[in-house]
């Protein structure tokens, strides 16, 4: 699944973390499965082992960094990708496009929208919400060289559009992902760390889940497989999938996850089962 390079992004400090809201699931919705594919394709386990009876997390803290709505989702065949964006300090670029987030690697990554209002993005601590079309301005304010990530949904049209940003390339993105349901939807990103021996909850979630690992290795259980999840490599899933992320290292491990949610759709419930 994955499209461009596969490279190790650099580390960054963990941040605070707070405990992630869980609301229940009243509903679920189809859609076709994504599996990977290509160089940086996900491994599967040797084994299927699942963690112990105890179901509830370990050694598990998530943050949501930040969210935004859409009114509808692009029509049609769409995808995620996580675009590597390394930029020189002092360096300008203004445009707009699809929405999506921006998540700084390292150095600092200045924002700014048409109306003057500015962000200043350290490492691994926020992110930024841009909406659709709206004009602004990534800024390296520093002389130091930054690195961040642009994370969108987009329609499948733009695989054959060159990146806009002059060194950026395509770290991960998903195969095309089933038509969505059209109407207020909500995408969100969120940074999850699992400490060694640490696993989430099984849960299912309400619409589409992409996970990008940015530090150690995730193991992720799924009904009836196992598949390991290396730092920059990635894992998407449709709503409804029973799933559980596990840390078998001795180091901890740490992701992005990024969700394309219908505002009619709750976000995740805990299950009473394994996967």
């Amino acid at each position: 699944m994955p499209v461009g390079s596969n490279r190790e992004p650099r580390l960054m400090p963990l941040p605070p973390w707070r405990t992630l809201p869980i609301p229940l699931l009243t509903g679920i919705f189809a859609a076709a499965f994504v599996v990977t594919s290509g160089s940086g394709m996900p491994a599967l386990a040797a084994s299927h082992r699942l963690v112990s009876d105890d179901l509830a997390a370990v050694g598990f803290d998530a943050q949501t960094l930040a969210e935004g709505k859409l009114d509808a989702p692009p029509t049609g065949p769409t995808y995620v990708s996580f675009v590597d964006v390394p930029q020189p300090g002092g360096d300008r670029i203004t445009h707009s496009h699809v929405a999506g987030f921006v998540y700084t690697l390292s150095g600092v990554a200045r924002v700014t929208l048409a109306d003057g209002s500015s962000t200043d993005l350290n490492p691994g601590a926020a992110s930024f919400f841009i909406g659709d079309n709206v004009s602004h301005t990534h800024e390296n304010p520093t002389a130091v060289d930054n690195e961040w990530l642009f994370i969108s949904l987009r329609p499948a049209s733009a695989r054959a559009t060159p990146l806009p940003i002059p060194g950026a390339s395509t770290a991960y993105a998903t195969d095309d992902l089933a038509d969505l349901p059209q109407g207020p939807t909500t995408e969100r990103l969120m940074l999850v760390t699992l400490q060694p021996g640490g696993h989430d909850a099984p849960h299912a979630n309400g619409g589409i889940e992409t996970l990008y690992v940015l530090q150690g290795t995730v193991r992720l259980q799924l009904t009836d497989q196992s598949i390991t999840v290396d730092a920059g490599q990635g894992f998407s899933h449709p709503p409804a999938t029973p799933i559980q992320a596990i840390n078998d290292g001795t180091t901890r491990s740490q992701m992005l996850a990024h969700f394309v949610t219908p505002d009619d759709q709750p976000f995740r419930t805990d299950l009473d089962h394994a996967p």
